[in-house]
């Protein structure tokens, strides 16, 4: 039976599987212990307060219970001489023999939790009262508040000096972009270095019930370790192990439903018409909708409508998560197995993603020595969209003319509101779809040998094999539309294709395409490690050495199929021939990346108080000369716990911890630079044969890198000075950091600003320009206890701002000179408001012609009465990546309910409505400039536009054409902070004699909802949105209902 179940699991379809994983909970549901005895006691706090809620289990046992409202409790045992654990948040755990009682009274202390605290680090774990280098830690408890199947979007606000900006509410692909101390580098920005167990791999797509804690090593004495990826951070993930304990098991289910955060209203149909009108009389020109139009797009006749496009495409979307966990094990063998299902089926139709992940982590004590852990983590992601990007559709939505009705002569209407001829909802049905799996195996062989003739020394090996596997089809095929044109007083309808799939350079003609692809990639990694841990009196010393290698290898390929006589089959095989052009029919790519370091790392205490930490790694990269390929990068910290001194201890008695923290080192940094790009580059060129040898037809190769032999490391060097103080017994607790970083030989593109003559010939990677960035990390936490009522709070800040100290951008214009700038600045032109009048134009400087009231008026910086681009231009805004996010997290708990809730919010930053598009420059968009391409526009930008009876309009002159006001000027930019209630949830435990009634030792429901409210200065879209929107898939606003159950 489990065997054929988890066959089912495995390699069934996605409602069978759903069957297996409820097959396996009700087979493990149904275990269950009965016991003779039954033990009762009361629980009270130090001040003689009894305490509701705390867990009360029988050692070794699967058995427990809660107490209720009076402190009291009631737990059956099978023998009166066990032992009862006791365990309650801001309390020490304790343990009561019973010894023959059936009665006992127990009372708990208040703890300071955060001088016990254990914290993952590189390599190795630490008691948060011991570290001396920047470090931050969340655990399980709060990654599960939020009902997200993207672990990164869940972070935000949470750690102090991490930065998270989700750019997308898209299934699949809404992680968020992460920082970790602002950005330091001209070059790679790609984000922190994660890690999971040890292993370089992504943690986007783990089942949150599978991890236990993540740390963030925010200083270079707490990264240096991982050398030269670790310039911008790292994110250590740790997933759960087993403990010793009788097995539980436990299954978690929610299910939510999703809307759109924000989005604006676009105008309908009547109101198209009546404003395109008045806009046609602004410039000078007649009307295009009549009387007769005007009425038959209210009453949908004579080939007339009235529809609202994005209605068409938006819905509530929905989620569900089910997660079942098995936890336990003896002293020697601990366990923990877990299988989750999520699935997400988008508030755009047809965008959809689901995941099924499990995961088994194992050790074993051999001998009492020898210790062996197998960890195994499986996964696979299925993403499903239609054959077009949520940004065109949003933005063909958005754009549609809203007097069409969807369908004339039973065919759907098509228009080209974005410069090609299309139809929103068919893109949606007809065009075709994109499918994707992902299927990916982590595997960590854990080894570690305690010496049993040398006290505190241990030898440990971690080999790692992981593997995944992604295969994707997408299958385009061209549709028939009605095409609709506007005609005096009527619609001109003709047939058409909406262009997709494969054109014919000779027909011009479209047929349908299959693209089909497969790529792999393969990581090894081995690390061979010595450690040794030893107290000789007041001094603690503790020692690493370890050599790391890994590879990472990945190769792919795909073809293009065109032509199908049936476009239901959709396989290669049936294809009419693949497609000749080496560009889009075929392709085939390998690449393999080694990487080497050895790591050391020794740590000193006297007496608890005096701490030092020395820590480097010596680095190989392939991407260098060999005769610069290894670098070595250093660490050092310090750290004095003022607090364990007699005499400060007599000064300030209400101190429970004060530490003083400072660390230098440097990391070094290879990502910005790919393999061998200090030898010269040749690729084939296209057009082929070129030459003719022996008359014979050859293929032609040429240059297309010039080799930089120079290439070398780009190095962080780091400060930090920081204190960790704790007060009242916990009751309030600090942790600041100062930081300073400057990165030098910045490995980045080089401009192209060199004379003709040169002929494009240099490399296009090279070491320059020097960054650096300063800042500060702030974490305030609280908890009391108010009778029944337990508190807790964090509050989190980072600020973090950079600067450009040098640049390789000789002869450039002054708004372009970035030296003592921002990265990611905004230049342009200063807008001092609307004109009014005719007289006013006269009398004002301008840029182009036929200058209007109502247009932009831009102050001349030069004063030579004339607006131009290269005197006129200056440094108007900031980065659109906020220079400050903070985070406030409540929690409440009263007599089996439970409230949290997360603000988060962001500061020091700058948006911009209009877009900067590569290889254009700045330009307008929908939301600048109205009738964007002769297309509709949002609601709030028509309704606020200068008209000559509205002239305090907040947005320029109402026209059809184009005006000088989308230029970037500071008009259209806003403040880009916000607030926002990111998560909220309610919980309530239900009262253990019920829970024993239905079999259960544990049983909570709960109400969540994310991104409830958001107070922002945008006034179309989330203040996460990206800056050229004009069309994107929004951020989600989610409510969810859920339960967590334990056997």
């Amino acid at each position: 039976m489990m065997k054929r179940t988890l066959n089912l699991f495995l390699y069934g379809k996605s409602k069978t599987r759903f069957i297996a994983l409820s097959s396996i909970f009700l087979f493990l549901s149904s275990m269950s212990i009965y016991a003779q005895n039954n033990v009762k006691g009361i629980v009270k706090d130090t001040e003689g307060e009894t305490l509701t809620g705390v867990y009360v289990i029988v050692k070794n046992t699967q058995q427990g219970t809660v107490t209720d409202l009076n402190g009291e409790f009631s737990v059956s045992v099978a023998d009166l001489n066990a032992t009862l654990e006791f365990s309650f948040i801001g309390y020490k755990s304790k343990e009561v023999p019973l010894q023959g009682k059936s009665f006992v009274d127990v009372l708990m202390e208040q703890e300071i939790k955060i001088l016990d605290e254990i914290v993952v680090v590189g390599y190795g774990t630490q008691k948060k009262s011991t570290l001396t280098g920047s470090v931050s830690q969340i655990d399980t408890r709060e990654l599960i508040q939020a009902p997200v199947g993207n672990v990164s979007t869940m972070l935000a606000g949470r750690i102090a000096g991490l930065t998270a900006v989700q750019g997308s509410g898209q299934p699949g692909k809404d992680d968020a972009n992460l920082m970790v101390r602002g950005i330091s580098t001209l070059g790679d920005k790609s984000g922190p270095m994660i890690v999971v167990d040890g292993i370089p791999r992504s943690f986007n797509n783990l089942d949150p019930n599978e991890i236990q804690s993540i740390s963030i090593l925010k200083d270079a004495s707490a990264a240096a370790v991982y050398g030269m990826q670790a310039a911008n951070g790292v994110i250590l993930v740790t997933t759960k192990q087993g403990s010793e304990k009788k097995a539980t098991v436990t299954y978690s289910g929610s299910y939510g439903i999703d809307k759109n955060t924000r989005f604006p209203e676009f105008l309908d149909g009547p109101q198209f018409a009546y404003y395109w009108n008045k806009a046609m009389e602004l410039d000078g020109k007649a009307p295009n909708f009549t009387e007769s139009m005007f009425n038959s797009i209210k009453e949908g006749t004579n080939g007339f409508g009235n529809t609202n496009w994005l209605d068409k495409i938006f819905r509530t979307g929905h989620r569900q998560h089910h997660n079942i966990s098995i936890d336990g094990g003896s002293k020697t063998t601990k366990y923990f197995i877990s299988v989750g299902y999520y699935d997400q089926q988008g508030n755009i139709k047809s965008f959809g993603f689901d995941r099924y992940n499990f995961r088994s982590n194992v050790s074993t004590t051999i001998a009492n020595s020898l210790t062996i852990g197998l960890n195994l983590g499986g996964r696979q992601e299925n993403r499903k969209n239609p054959n077009i990007t949520p940004e065109e559709l949003v933005l063909s939505a958005s754009r549609m003319y809203p007097y069409l009705p969807m369908q004339v002569d039973g065919m759907d209407v098509g228009a080209m509101p974005v410069y090609t001829l299309i139809n929103p909802v068919a893109s949606l049905n007809q065009a075709g779809q994109f499918k994707e799996q992902t299927n990916s195996l982590q595997s960590n062989l854990n080894i570690k040998w305690d010496v049993p003739f040398v006290e505190g020394l241990s030898l440990n090996s971690v080999l790692s094999y992981d593997f995944t596997e992604v295969m994707s089809k997408k299958f385009s095929s061209p549709y028939k539309l009605m095409s609709a044109t506007l005609g005096y007083n009527k619609i001109n309808y003709s047939p058409g294709y909406a262009p997709a799939g494969f054109q014919d350079p000779d027909t011009k003609e479209y047929v349908s395409t299959l693209e089909e692809g497969v790529s792999k990639k393969v990581r090894s990694t081995a690390q061979l490690s010595v450690n040794y841990a030893r107290t000789f009196g007041d001094h603690d010393v503790t020692g690493l050495f370890l050599y790391e290698y890994s590879g990472y290898n990945t190769n792919g390929f795909g073809l293009t199929g065109q032509g199908f006589a049936f476009d239901d089959i959709q396989e290669l095989n049936h294809s009419d021939q693949i497609i000749k052009s080496t560009s889009k029919g075929y392709y085939g790519t390998s690449n393999k990346e080694p990487r080497a370091g050895y790591v050391g790392r020794l740590t000193y205490g006297y007496k608890g108080k005096y701490l030092a930490e020395f820590s480097g790694r010596y680095d190989g990269s392939y991407k260098f000369r060999p005769e610069k390929r290894w670098a070595f990068f250093p660490a050092a910290s310090v750290a004095w716990r003022v607090s364990e001194e007699d005499f400060f201890k007599d000064i300030s008695p209400i101190v429970d911890n004060l530490k003083l923290r400072a660390s230098w080192g440097k990391l070094g940094s290879d990502a910005n630079v790919t393999a061998f790009q200090f030898y010269n580059y040749v690729s084939p060129i296209e057009q082929y044969p070129l030459v003719s040898i022996g008359g014979v037809p050859q293929k032609a190769y040429m240059t297309s890198g010039v080799a930089n032999p120079d290439l070398t490391w780009e190095v962080a060097t780091n400060y930090n000075f920081g204190f960790d103080l704790t007060l009242w017994k916990g009751l309030l607790g600090i942790e600041f950091d100062f930081f300073y970083k400057k990165t030098s030989n910045i490995l980045a593109n080089q401009d192209g600003n060199f004379p003709a003559s040169v002929g494009n010939y240099f490399p296009s990677i090279i070491n320059f320009g020097v960054v650096d960035n300063r800042g500060v990390d702030i974490t305030l936490t609280t908890q009391k206890r108010f009778g029944d009522v337990n508190f807790s709070a964090r509050g989190t800040l980072n600020w973090a701002r950079n600067k450009i100290l040098r640049y390789n951008n000789p002869d450039v214009a002054h708004y372009q000179r970035n030296i003592g700038r921002s990265m990611g600045e905004k230049d342009g032109f200063i807008a001092l408001g609307l004109f009014q009048s005719e007289e006013e134009i006269r009398n004002s400087a301008l840029v182009g012609t036929n200058t209007l009231p109502g247009d932009i008026k831009y102050k001349d910086l030069n004063g030579d009465g004339i607006i131009n681009f290269d005197q006129d231009r200056t440094w108007i805004g900031r980065s659109s990546i906020p220079e400050m996010m903070f985070g406030l997290n409540l929690a409440l708990e009263w007599r089996g309910f439970d409230f949290s809730a997360l603000l988060q919010g962001a500061a020091l930053s700058d948006h911009a409505l209009m877009g900067n598009y590569p290889n254009i420059g700045w330009d307008d968009t929908q939301f600048t400039r109205p009738f964007y391409g002769n297309a509709n526009s949002p609601r709030e930008l028509i309704e606020n536009s200068w008209t000559p009876d509205n002239p305090n309009a907040k947005y320029p002159r109402l026209s059809t054409g184009f005006r000088y006001n989308g230029y970037a000027n500071t008009f259209w930019l806003y403040n880009g902070a916000y607030l926002r209630l990111k998560n909220a949830q309610i919980g309530y435990t239900i009262p253990t004699n019920i829970c024993k009634y239905l079999g259960a030792q544990h049983l909570r429901v709960y109400v969540t909802g994310q991104n409830l409210f958001t107070l922002s200065h945008n006034p179309f879209l989330d203040p996460e949105a990206p800056e050229v929107s004009n069309g994107y898939y929004p951020q989600q606003k989610s409510y969810t209902v859920g339960l967590t159950v334990t056997f």
